[in-house]
């Protein structure tokens, strides 16, 4: 199960941020028209009956959707990005002084990233 996320971890919390974006933007809007009425068009407020109560399930995780899946997406990007700077040298050198760095970011990141980083040890002839 782990290696299911792991695989896909940037594809998840990408959909997980959206979700969060979304019922952000669903939550807010049904409060500002159930609760706090006629602050926004009314037309809306059809949408908010439709919700009825349900938009307090919306509103109150919405938050944390958001932030959980924002971390994630943004530490997805980050590691990849860590990864190709330090697997983009040609100096064996600078490789092995950062083989610890890059080893403790390879496990967050999909098995593809792993046979990468086995490759580049490979040519530089380190175990």
């Amino acid at each position: 199960m782990n290696k299911i996320f792991r695989e896909h971890m940037l594809m998840l919390s990408a959909v997980l941020f959206g979700a969060g974006i979304i019922m952000t933007v669903i939550g807010f809007l049904w409060y500002f028209t159930f609760i706090q009425s006629n602050i926004l068009n009314p037309s809306l407020e059809e949408f908010s009956k439709k919700l009825g109560n349900w938009g307090w399930w919306i509103l109150i995780p919405a938050p944390f959707v958001l932030i959980a899946g924002g971390w994630y997406f943004s530490d997805q990007l980050l590691a990849r990005r860590k990864f190709s700077e330090i697997i983009s040298t040609n100096s064996k050198a600078s490789f092995v002084k950062n083989v610890g760095e890059i080893e403790g970011v390879v496990w967050k990141l999909p098995k593809k990233y792993e046979v990468k980083f086995e490759e580049k040890k490979k040519k530089f002839k380190i175990k």
